[in-house]
């Protein structure tokens, strides 16, 4: 059965997606909350560099990595820049319809770079990620 008609069979009660090659499915719960700036703002994973909260634009630095990133609104979501060193320009990484979303491609870029950049090959090996933390606090739909 392929990726996407397992995803079409599961998507109303489950939520469906692939970190590396391991496919990952989890139940899909309620979630009443929505992931704010005053949430990024309050992680201690990151740096806050700089945050312009009348246009809620980020810009902050990953403890991990020491990647730099920058969140920037657009309509319908962020823009998400990206660049390895302080003198170094941006580059366009990708987009997102959420400033979650946002946050967990970094947190999960952050994990791939730390394991070398090579992808899950195990369920195990996410036992325990902050990606899942961040999942398991704030659920898919913040």
């Amino acid at each position: 059965m392929s990726f996407a008609s397992l995803q079409k069979q599961l998507l109303t009660t489950t939520w469906l997606f692939k970190r590396g090659n391991v496919l990952i499915i989890h139940h899909h719960k309620e979630y009443e909350y929505m992931f704010t700036a005053a949430d990024l703002l309050g992680l201690e994973y990151f740096t806050v560099l700089k945050y312009d909260s009348s246009t809620n634009l980020f810009e902050i630095q990953s403890n991990n990595t020491k990647h730099y990133w920058q969140l920037i609104p657009r309509k319908g979501g962020y823009d998400l820049m990206h660049k390895h060193e302080e003198p170094s320009p941006y580059h366009y990484q990708t987009s997102f319809g959420t400033l979650f979303d946002a946050v967990l491609d970094i947190v999960d870029h952050d994990e791939y770079q730390m394991r070398n950049r090579k992808p899950v090959k195990y369920k195990w090996q996410l036992n325990g990620s902050y990606f899942d933390i961040l999942i398991k606090k704030y659920g898919f739909g913040a």
